[in-house]
Protein backbone atom coordinates (compact mmCIF):
# COMPACT_ATOMS: atom_id res chain seq x y z
CA UNK A 1 0.00 0.00 0.00
CA UNK A 2 1.64 3.43 -0.71
CA UNK A 3 2.14 6.55 1.03
CA UNK A 4 -0.36 8.13 -1.03
CA UNK A 5 -3.45 5.27 -0.05
CA UNK A 6 -2.64 5.54 3.59
CA UNK A 7 -3.24 9.61 3.36
CA UNK A 8 -6.18 9.31 1.44
CA UNK A 9 -7.55 6.63 4.22
CA UNK A 10 -6.40 8.69 7.23
CA UNK A 11 -8.46 11.62 5.49
CA UNK A 12 -11.42 9.56 5.10
CA UNK A 13 -11.68 8.69 8.76
CA UNK A 14 -10.26 11.56 10.16
CA UNK A 15 -13.85 13.01 7.64
CA UNK A 16 -15.94 10.29 9.63
CA UNK A 17 -14.57 11.15 12.72
CA UNK A 18 -15.44 14.63 12.63
CA UNK A 19 -18.69 14.16 11.00
CA UNK A 20 -19.45 11.18 14.09
CA UNK A 21 -18.27 13.83 16.87
CA UNK A 22 -20.72 16.67 15.22
CA UNK A 23 -23.48 14.58 15.39
CA UNK A 24 -22.97 13.56 19.05
CA UNK A 25 -22.39 17.27 19.61
CA UNK A 26 -25.72 17.82 18.13
CA UNK A 27 -27.19 15.12 20.60
CA UNK A 28 -25.77 16.55 23.34
CA UNK A 29 -27.35 19.90 22.58
CA UNK A 30 -30.73 18.83 21.65
CA UNK A 31 -30.91 16.89 24.99
CA UNK A 32 -29.27 20.33 26.65
CA UNK A 33 -32.17 22.30 25.05
CA UNK A 34 -34.99 19.39 25.76
CA UNK A 35 -33.77 19.38 29.32
CA UNK A 36 -33.84 23.00 30.02
CA UNK A 37 -37.15 22.86 28.72
CA UNK A 38 -38.54 20.27 31.43
CA UNK A 39 -36.75 22.34 33.91
CA UNK A 40 -39.01 25.32 33.07
CA UNK A 41 -42.07 23.16 32.34
CA UNK A 42 -41.77 21.55 35.59
CA UNK A 43 -41.30 25.13 37.82
CA UNK A 44 -44.33 26.44 35.93
CA UNK A 45 -46.37 23.68 36.48
CA UNK A 46 -45.12 23.89 40.15
CA UNK A 47 -45.91 28.00 40.31
CA UNK A 48 -49.46 27.09 38.45
CA UNK A 49 -49.93 24.71 41.01
CA UNK A 50 -49.48 26.79 44.28
CA UNK A 51 -51.39 29.90 42.16
CA UNK A 52 -54.23 27.22 41.92
CA UNK A 53 -54.38 25.25 45.06
CA UNK A 54 -55.87 27.21 47.76
CA UNK A 55 -53.97 24.90 50.24
CA UNK A 56 -50.66 26.18 48.45
CA UNK A 57 -49.22 29.69 49.18
CA UNK A 58 -52.97 30.22 50.41
CA UNK A 59 -51.60 33.58 52.24
CA UNK A 60 -50.21 35.24 49.69
CA UNK A 61 -52.39 37.81 46.94
CA UNK A 62 -53.49 36.47 43.47
CA UNK A 63 -51.37 37.90 40.93
CA UNK A 64 -53.62 39.40 38.10
CA UNK A 65 -51.28 38.52 35.29
CA UNK A 66 -52.14 34.80 36.78
CA UNK A 67 -55.82 35.35 36.26
CA UNK A 68 -56.04 31.95 33.94
CA UNK A 69 -54.36 29.92 36.65
CA UNK A 70 -57.19 31.57 39.00
CA UNK A 71 -60.35 29.86 36.75
CA UNK A 72 -61.69 26.30 36.24
CA UNK A 73 -62.25 27.42 32.48
CA UNK A 74 -60.22 29.67 29.81
CA UNK A 75 -62.85 32.00 28.86
CA UNK A 76 -64.07 32.08 32.06
CA UNK A 77 -67.84 32.19 32.54
CA UNK A 78 -68.77 34.66 30.15
CA UNK A 79 -70.37 37.32 32.89
CA UNK A 80 -71.91 34.99 34.64
CA UNK A 81 -73.95 33.45 31.10
CA UNK A 82 -71.70 30.24 31.76
CA UNK A 83 -73.04 29.76 35.23
CA UNK A 84 -76.63 30.29 34.00
CA UNK A 85 -76.59 27.91 31.31
CA UNK A 86 -74.99 25.43 33.63
CA UNK A 87 -77.63 25.32 36.44
CA UNK A 88 -79.51 24.82 33.23
CA UNK A 89 -78.40 22.01 32.30
CA UNK A 90 -76.16 23.09 29.45
CA UNK A 91 -72.71 23.04 29.20
CA UNK A 92 -69.93 23.40 26.78
CA UNK A 93 -66.83 22.40 26.36
CA UNK A 94 -63.84 23.48 23.67
CA UNK A 95 -60.19 21.39 24.24
CA UNK A 96 -57.27 21.58 21.87
CA UNK A 97 -54.57 19.35 21.82
CA UNK A 98 -51.56 19.95 19.95
CA UNK A 99 -48.35 17.65 19.99
CA UNK A 100 -45.06 17.48 18.05
CA UNK A 101 -43.00 14.31 17.19
CA UNK A 102 -40.01 13.67 15.59
CA UNK A 103 -37.88 11.17 14.26
CA UNK A 104 -33.82 11.70 14.73
CA UNK A 105 -33.05 7.97 14.04
CA UNK A 106 -34.54 4.70 12.08
CA UNK A 107 -38.11 4.17 11.02
CA UNK A 108 -38.89 4.83 7.53
CA UNK A 109 -37.61 8.70 7.12
CA UNK A 110 -36.34 11.15 9.80
CA UNK A 111 -38.72 14.31 10.15
CA UNK A 112 -40.59 16.25 12.55
CA UNK A 113 -44.15 16.49 12.38
CA UNK A 114 -46.52 18.98 14.12
CA UNK A 115 -50.34 17.91 14.60
CA UNK A 116 -53.67 18.82 16.89
CA UNK A 117 -57.21 17.84 17.60
CA UNK A 118 -60.49 19.84 19.03
CA UNK A 119 -62.65 19.23 20.83
CA UNK A 120 -66.05 20.64 20.60
CA UNK A 121 -68.79 19.19 23.19
CA UNK A 122 -72.20 20.53 24.24
CA UNK A 123 -74.03 18.38 26.94
CA UNK A 124 -77.43 18.98 27.97
CA UNK A 125 -79.15 17.82 31.18
CA UNK A 126 -82.69 17.51 30.04
CA UNK A 127 -83.73 16.95 33.33
CA UNK A 128 -82.56 20.51 34.53
CA UNK A 129 -83.21 22.00 31.35
CA UNK A 130 -86.80 20.84 30.29
CA UNK A 131 -87.91 18.77 33.43
CA UNK A 132 -87.46 15.67 31.26
CA UNK A 133 -86.46 13.44 34.14
CA UNK A 134 -83.25 10.98 33.78
CA UNK A 135 -82.54 12.58 30.47
CA UNK A 136 -79.41 13.64 28.70
CA UNK A 137 -77.97 14.52 25.24
CA UNK A 138 -74.29 14.90 24.03
CA UNK A 139 -73.06 16.46 20.69
CA UNK A 140 -69.31 16.35 19.89
CA UNK A 141 -68.03 17.84 17.22
CA UNK A 142 -64.02 16.80 16.17
CA UNK A 143 -61.25 18.36 14.07
CA UNK A 144 -58.07 17.58 13.18
CA UNK A 145 -55.05 18.54 11.38
CA UNK A 146 -51.28 18.33 10.95
CA UNK A 147 -48.97 15.45 9.96
CA UNK A 148 -48.53 11.88 10.77
CA UNK A 149 -45.86 11.20 12.72
CA UNK A 150 -46.33 7.12 12.29
CA UNK A 151 -45.20 8.32 8.47
CA UNK A 152 -41.66 8.50 9.84
CA UNK A 153 -41.40 6.17 12.59
CA UNK A 154 -43.47 3.36 10.81
CA UNK A 155 -45.07 1.88 14.10
CA UNK A 156 -48.34 -0.11 14.00
CA UNK A 157 -50.29 1.35 17.07
CA UNK A 158 -49.79 5.31 15.94
CA UNK A 159 -47.14 6.90 17.87
CA UNK A 160 -49.86 9.51 18.84
CA UNK A 161 -53.45 9.24 19.64
CA UNK A 162 -54.66 11.73 18.18
CA UNK A 163 -53.34 11.06 14.93
CA UNK A 164 -56.16 11.49 12.07
CA UNK A 165 -56.79 12.09 8.95
CA UNK A 166 -57.26 16.16 8.40
CA UNK A 167 -61.33 16.31 9.10
CA UNK A 168 -63.85 18.68 11.04
CA UNK A 169 -66.36 15.83 11.77
CA UNK A 170 -69.87 15.30 13.93
CA UNK A 171 -67.99 12.58 16.29
CA UNK A 172 -70.51 11.88 18.97
CA UNK A 173 -74.56 12.46 18.82
CA UNK A 174 -76.17 10.76 21.46
CA UNK A 175 -79.52 10.58 23.82
CA UNK A 176 -79.24 8.48 27.31
CA UNK A 177 -81.78 7.77 29.56
CA UNK A 178 -81.85 6.67 32.98
CA UNK A 179 -84.20 5.00 35.21
CA UNK A 180 -84.69 3.43 38.80
CA UNK A 181 -82.70 6.23 40.53
CA UNK A 182 -79.71 6.02 37.68
CA UNK A 183 -79.47 2.40 38.36
CA UNK A 184 -80.92 1.40 34.51
CA UNK A 185 -79.33 3.09 31.87
CA UNK A 186 -80.22 3.03 27.75
CA UNK A 187 -78.27 4.70 24.90
CA UNK A 188 -78.76 5.65 21.82
CA UNK A 189 -76.60 7.38 18.62
CA UNK A 190 -73.05 7.77 17.48
CA UNK A 191 -71.11 6.27 20.71
CA UNK A 192 -67.50 6.38 21.06
CA UNK A 193 -67.16 2.25 22.18
CA UNK A 194 -63.45 3.11 24.23
CA UNK A 195 -65.33 5.84 26.14
CA UNK A 196 -67.19 3.31 27.84
CA UNK A 197 -65.46 -0.47 26.90
CA UNK A 198 -61.86 -1.06 27.20
CA UNK A 199 -60.77 2.01 28.74
CA UNK A 200 -58.36 2.91 31.51
CA UNK A 201 -57.96 5.88 33.77
CA UNK A 202 -54.27 5.66 33.53
CA UNK A 203 -54.05 5.27 29.73
CA UNK A 204 -54.89 9.15 29.76
CA UNK A 205 -51.71 10.04 31.67
CA UNK A 206 -49.86 8.82 27.85
CA UNK A 207 -50.41 10.10 24.57
CA UNK A 208 -49.13 6.67 22.46
CA UNK A 209 -52.11 4.95 21.00
CA UNK A 210 -50.75 1.50 22.57
CA UNK A 211 -51.78 2.85 26.54
CA UNK A 212 -54.98 2.94 25.69
CA UNK A 213 -57.61 0.35 23.56
CA UNK A 214 -56.12 -2.69 23.08
CA UNK A 215 -55.21 -3.93 19.41
CA UNK A 216 -57.71 -6.70 19.25
CA UNK A 217 -60.51 -4.29 19.62
CA UNK A 218 -58.56 -1.13 17.58
CA UNK A 219 -57.13 -3.35 14.75
CA UNK A 220 -60.49 -5.50 13.97
CA UNK A 221 -62.89 -5.06 11.23
CA UNK A 222 -62.45 -3.28 7.84
CA UNK A 223 -62.09 0.29 9.22
CA UNK A 224 -61.89 -0.21 13.13
CA UNK A 225 -64.30 -0.37 15.82
CA UNK A 226 -66.56 2.74 16.59
CA UNK A 227 -63.77 4.54 18.35
CA UNK A 228 -61.60 7.61 17.40
CA UNK A 229 -61.63 9.40 14.83
CA UNK A 230 -65.03 7.66 13.26
CA UNK A 231 -67.58 6.39 15.20
CA UNK A 232 -71.25 4.47 14.56
CA UNK A 233 -74.58 3.99 14.98
CA UNK A 234 -75.10 1.79 18.54
CA UNK A 235 -77.40 1.09 20.91
CA UNK A 236 -76.46 0.76 25.08
CA UNK A 237 -77.28 -0.57 28.20
CA UNK A 238 -75.72 -0.85 31.59
CA UNK A 239 -77.27 -1.66 34.85
CA UNK A 240 -75.82 -0.82 38.11
CA UNK A 241 -77.40 -3.15 41.07
CA UNK A 242 -74.78 -2.00 43.75
CA UNK A 243 -72.48 1.12 43.59
CA UNK A 244 -69.32 -0.69 43.01
CA UNK A 245 -70.61 -2.38 40.55
CA UNK A 246 -72.34 -2.63 36.65
CA UNK A 247 -73.45 -4.76 34.59
CA UNK A 248 -73.38 -2.95 30.31
CA UNK A 249 -73.71 -4.77 26.73
CA UNK A 250 -73.88 -2.79 23.45
CA UNK A 251 -74.43 -3.02 19.72
CA UNK A 252 -72.50 -1.20 17.23
CA UNK A 253 -72.58 -0.91 13.67
CA UNK A 254 -69.49 -3.04 12.56
CA UNK A 255 -68.06 -0.79 9.74
CA UNK A 256 -67.55 3.34 11.50
CA UNK A 257 -67.55 5.98 8.50
CA UNK A 258 -66.67 5.48 4.62
CA UNK A 259 -63.75 2.69 3.24
CA UNK A 260 -63.74 5.35 0.19
CA UNK A 261 -62.83 8.17 1.85
CA UNK A 262 -61.19 8.92 5.38
CA UNK A 263 -61.83 12.54 5.93
CA UNK A 264 -65.83 11.97 5.46
CA UNK A 265 -68.04 13.84 7.90
CA UNK A 266 -70.37 10.51 8.33
CA UNK A 267 -69.92 7.73 5.47
CA UNK A 268 -72.06 5.04 4.15
CA UNK A 269 -72.79 3.64 7.11
CA UNK A 270 -74.03 6.66 9.59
Amino acid sequence: MTDLSLSKMKTIFNFIDKQSASRACLLVRFKFIWVCLFIVIDCLVVISTGVANPDILSDRPKKRYLFLLNQDTLTGSWGGVRSFLKDKGIEFGFIYTGEIFGNLRGGFSRGVEYLDNFDLLLSVDAEKFVSWKGASFLIYGLGNQGGSPSSHAGDHQTASNIDAPDTWKLYEAWYQQNFLGNRLSFLVGLHDLNSEFDAMETSALFINSSHGIGPDYSQSGQNGPSIFPTTSLAGRIRFRPRDYLYIQSAVYDGLPGDLDNSRSLSGKHF
